[in-house]
């Protein structure tokens, strides 16, 4: 999106729009995974990353409303790329199994500690790979908390990323706009997680 606001920076509010809708799709995407995968961990994530999900649907949607009333923004076109890249999901099977190693060697030198480290950075380029890899293996290897700790990190990192990109590539028509909503959610995210023992006890 941040590259689309370059192209079309007439657009701004609605790539924020959409950015956020993508947003949204991903942390359900993760939960879902997580529910493949490891259903008990995806129960342990299922409060914050649904409210995460819901804070950028419902902002997404409010961004991409109303229509463009600008002639020169009518004019401007948009032309996307193919979603099914099959070098994109080569790359990502490359960074899972990449992800996996370094989860490995971080938990025999490292511990607890290790697998965080390893999230965070793993989280700067591609969430997925780090949820898919919790999911395996990380209640097992370190405890379900540690594991579903190492997501929420690896999601805060990746929305880290995305807006500098955001504000960098898109200014602060597209990127202020996507930042603002981003701490929205992760803030309500973070807000759940706190208050959501206190509703189960």
């Amino acid at each position: 999106m941040a590259r689309l606001a370059v192209k079309y920076p007439l657009h701004g509010k609605a790539l924020a729009g959409a950015a956020a809708l993508a947003n949204a799709i991903m942390a359900f995407r993760v939960l879902i995974i997580l529910a493949i995968v490891n259903f008990t961990l995806a129960l342990q994530l299922a409060a914050p990353l649904i409210v995460i999900g819901l804070v950028y649907g419902a902002s997404g949607m409010l961004l991409t409303r109303y229509p463009i009333t600008d002639e020169d923004a009518v004019d401007e076109r948009f032309i996307f790329e193919n979603p099914l890249d099959i070098v994109a999901v080569l790359k990502f099977g490359a960074l899972l199994s990449v992800v996996m190693i370094v989860l490995k060697l971080a938990i025999s030198l490292a511990g607890k500690t290790g697998v965080l480290v390893v999230a965070f950075l793993s989280g700067l380029v591609d969430l997925d790979a780090i949820a898919l890899a919790m999911g395996r293996h990380g209640q097992e290897e370190v405890g379900l908390g540690v594991a579903a700790t190492a997501v929420l990190l690896a999601l805060g990192a990746n929305t880290i990323v995305k807006m500098i990109i955001g504000w960098g590539m898109g200014g602060r028509e597209m990127g202020g706009r996507f930042a603002f909503v981003s701490l929205l959610a992760l803030a309500s995210g973070v807000a759940v997680l706190w208050a959501a023992p206190k509703f189960i006890g």
